[in-house]
């Protein structure tokens, strides 16, 4: 009887030291755990921290590699086939400049509403008036006369372009004609204001390319002699020949990568279309810049 007593206890001690070898299994699980979530938590709060954009941290990784895939495109392209070329540049991309310098009065790139033709215009919230609901798609009337800031975006749409501008606390688009040919905005001549931020001078100049079409002025004032020399190979008319093929140029976004005093690089993204019916969309390009300060015209450059 007394050996049997000695055995439950034996088995009751036994079964009280894995019960507490669990409860301490699990202490430690559960402190493991623990150190866990406190070091992702503590990542998190480092990620978040002022100064740390989700912006910068995909530049910083963009600048991993030293190869950046580059479009060669027009102004720099002499044929129609060279838009469809990619070419390798082994160069850095240029990360987003936080400690650029600005000497420059800052403008803005304006157009006015003529009074000449009409008395006012729609604002819309889209581009296109064709089979639209005014009362859903107009904003606000313009009266002609006013000033409209260009926020460096532009749509082909119902035969008429249309541009994104800003007027007074309103956003919206407005095109430059009506259907009946009337002239609805006139523009600023870039000559005539410093042109103090370069992705304004990018815009205007892929607009007036296939608007104006001033190949002379373009070639002459706005390209620097190693640009000229790479685009083309110099040869003012095989540029001439390249950009008679583009029918027109939607402007979907123009973004300054670097900025410093009198240089900056330019990205922007744009939609031909070609005399021949084929369309080229969201095409990315990168551009060197340089200002001329004598002129106080941004230029295209090729370092």
């Amino acid at each position: 009887m007394e050996d049997v007593e000695n055995t439950n206890s034996d088995s009751k001690e036994r079964s009280d030291n894995l019960n507490d070898s669990g409860k301490g299994r699990l202490i430690n699980i559960g402190i493991f755990i623990g150190l866990i979530f406190l070091a992702v938590f503590g990542a998190y709060i480092k990620l978040r921290s002022p100064g740390t954009t989700t912006a910068q941290l995909t530049v910083t990784e963009s600048q991993v590699t030293s190869t950046v895939i580059r479009f060669t495109a027009p102004p720099e392209s002499s044929a129609i086939s060279a838009v469809n070329s990619v070419q390798l540049i082994s160069t850095s991309t240029p990360s987003p400049a936080t400690d650029s310098v600005n000497n420059f009065a800052q403008t803005n790139y304006e157009a006015q509403i003529s009074c000449d033709e009409i008395s006012k215009v729609n604002l819309r919230k889209s581009p296109g008036y064709a089979n639209k609901n005014d009362n859903k798609d107009v904003i606000i009337e313009i009266p002609c006369g006013e000033s409209l800031t260009l926020q460096l975006e532009t749509r082909f749409v119902d035969e008429l372009t249309w541009w994104k501008v800003n007027w007074r606390s309103y956003e919206g688009w407005v095109s430059d004609h009506t259907g009946s040919g009337k002239t609805i905005l006139t523009f600023t001549d870039p000559s005539s204001f410093p042109q103090s931020r370069p992705e304004e001078f990018v815009f205007w100049y892929f607009n007036a390319i296939w608007q104006q079409r001033n190949y002379e002025d373009l070639w002459d004032n706005f390209l620097t002699t190693s640009f000229q020399s790479h685009s083309s190979n110099g040869n003012f008319n095989e540029y001439v020949k390249w950009w008679k093929t583009v029918s027109r140029i939607d402007i979907n976004g123009v973004e300054i990568i670097q900025r410093k005093e009198t240089s900056a690089w330019a990205r922007i993204n744009v939609n031909f279309y070609f005399n021949d019916g084929r369309v080229l969309n969201n095409r990315e390009y990168d551009y060197s810049l340089v200002f001329d300060t004598a002129k106080r015209i941004w230029m295209f450059d090729y370092p």
